[in-house]
């Protein structure tokens, strides 16, 4: 278990607390493991919802937790800064700061609303990749990092290229095009320089830049 959430919507309405359930706990998971990349592909996000007889007597929490299907983990999945090596921990606090953006997509949102993400999502990209350009990196890990961060220009350019749509339909079409831009690649020869776990997720709760 690695966290409680308050749920909020209708009383006994199981499909939105469901979706709530999923969603807020995917967010809750950044603060208890800094790299999801390192979870087994066996594990995934589960929680505990209340029921409608349990919602009547207040109780308007979700537990969350993990589980691995296969029941092969032993021990703890939280990461710990002390078991990172600087240049790690540099590049997963940076990496995070953007997720934590991502994890505010409102999922039952108005376009404005979708908008208003976009523009902040461009902003957390862009924000990543200076601050990636700028680091020390072994001479290694310094090409590989130097063609991430053109992707993530590339990336809140999009974003931004969104924002600016003149209307709703445009603004769907060019997010499309912002969500399709393939960049694992590069994060994921990031990973392998910096000696991360260098498997892509079977469910990532990070922005797929």
């Amino acid at each position: 278990m690695f966290a409680t959430v308050a749920l909020t919507g209708s009383r006994g309405a199981d499909d939105f607390l469901a979706k709530q359930s999923y969603h807020q706990c995917s967010d809750r998971l950044t603060d208890y493991v800094m790299d999801d990349w390192s979870l087994p592909h066996t594990m995934g996000i589960n929680y505990y919802y209340p029921t409608r007889e349990v919602q009547q007597s207040g109780n308007r929490t979700a537990t969350c937790f993990t589980a691995d299907t296969d029941g092969q983990t032993t021990g703890s999945v939280r990461e710990q800064e002390t078991s990172l090596a600087a240049d790690q921990l540099a590049f997963l606090k940076l990496e995070l700061a953007s997720a934590r953006v991502f994890q505010t997509y409102p999922h039952l949102g108005s376009v404005a609303a979708s908008r208003a993400w976009a523009a902040k999502m461009a902003d957390a990209l862009d924000h990543e990749a200076d601050g990636l350009d700028v680091a020390n990196w072994s001479a290694g890990a310094r090409p590989k990092v130097t063609a991430y961060v053109g992707e993530l220009r590339k990336s809140a350019e999009l974003w931004s290229k969104a924002v600016a749509a003149r209307s709703d339909n445009s603004y769907w079409d060019r997010s499309d095009d912002a969500w399709d831009h393939p960049s694992y690649k590069y994060q994921r020869d990031v990973r392998k320089a910096l000696r991360l776990a260098s498997d892509v997720p079977a469910t990532s709760f990070g922005p797929p830049f």
